[in-house]
């Protein structure tokens, strides 16, 4: 269920700051990631789109501050642009969060880039479609499944009949069958 997923998300925030959710587009990453973060008292919860980048690229050109002038970025070297952004980030502790949704994680480990991930308080949830097998030696990867039929159903009726007012017995046997069918995408 999606609980055991929060589950191991909290579990892994106590061992990293930095988590991946990983799995095949459809399958809820998004979802469970923002249950995740309206069940926790954070400050800051920022989720922010990856736009498909790499992580490398991401915090290259896709996370900005407003308060780091660009004409210093024009100047420096990518090393130089990443350690002003992640100097930004270290201000920042355990009650903020930052969702990156979208991110495609890269085949070859970015050890600067794990350096520097590992030097932040502050939580990370990376959201892609990749396997992140390269960076499970280094970061929790928690891969978000197909979900069963019944959390489906469960899911679907809370959408579709807020007002409970629906005889669901008669719907049950098809919507199982389309589920099924759909491969437990949400």
């Amino acid at each position: 269920s999606r609980n055991d997923i929060i589950r191991s998300i909290e579990e892994a925030f106590s061992r990293s700051s930095v988590v991946i959710l990983s799995n095949l587009f459809g399958f809820g990453k998004k979802s469970v990631i923002r249950r995740y973060v309206k069940s926790h008292n954070y400050h800051t919860a920022v989720e922010v789109q990856g736009m498909h980048d790499s992580l490398s690229n991401f915090f290259l050109n896709g996370l900005h501050f407003s308060n780091i002038n660009d004409a210093a970025f024009q100047q420096g070297s990518p090393r130089a642009i990443l350690q002003a952004k992640f100097e930004q980030l270290r201000r920042l502790d355990a009650h903020h969060i930052l969702v990156v949704s979208d991110v495609d994680i890269e085949d070859d480990v970015d050890e600067y880039l794990l350096q520097q991930l590992s030097t932040l308080q502050c939580h990370i949830v990376f959201v892609t479609q990749n396997a992140a097998d390269a960076y499970r030696d280094h970061l929790p990867v928690i891969d978000v499944g197909r979900m069963e039929t019944k959390y489906l159903l469960e899911l679907f009726f809370y959408y579709y009949d807020r007002s409970a007012s629906m005889d669901h017995a008669p719907l049950i046997p098809a919507l199982e069958r389309f589920f099924d069918d759909i491969g437990g995408h949400t």
